[in-house]
């Protein structure tokens, strides 16, 4: 099991790693969106404690301490709770893009400004789909196996 969920953890890490990409992007000349509606902390947070959780991970596949165990739990809980808030933003963006795109169509015929644009709108979301199903079975694993290891 701690080797499947060391797998796991990579792989979303790799999946969080390309959306994150993404963000880089915000304001170069070769990107269409200039803006983001995402916490500039939270998209430093966020993949932080997702590199320091699968870090204790290790330590625990090593050492077999419950405690570190339990410490990998409480901080890839607290990195998709942070994930959580970067998704409700990234999907809010989205909508309110397709009201002020349908709009201006309406009205101007003309797209949106450079400045308008949003990075979350580039953002493929099948890769955000997986990411966070990904998340969701890590946890669910992590939390069977601190449990097993537990009692």
């Amino acid at each position: 099991m701690q080797l499947f969920v060391s797998y796991l953890w990579i792989v979303n890490l790799l999946f969080g790693a390309y959306l994150w990409s993404y963000t880089l992007r915000i304001g170069r000349p070769e990107s269409s969106a200039q803006a983001t509606a995402l916490p500039r902390w939270i998209l430093f947070v966020h993949p932080t404690l997702a590199v320091a959780g699968l870090g204790m991970w290790g330590v625990y596949s090593a050492s077999d301490s419950d405690l570190v165990a339990w410490a990998s739990f409480v901080t890839l809980v607290l990195t998709a709770v942070l994930g959580d808030v970067l998704a409700v933003k990234t999907h809010k963006g989205r909508r309110e893009r397709i009201k002020v795109t349908t709009a201006a169509a309406v009205h101007e015929g003309a797209p949106l400004p450079p400045s308008r644009r949003r990075v979350e709108d580039e953002m493929p979301t099948s890769v955000l789909a997986v990411h966070g199903i990904i998340a969701t079975g890590l946890i669910v694993a992590v939390l069977v196996e601190c449990i097993r290891i537990t009692w």
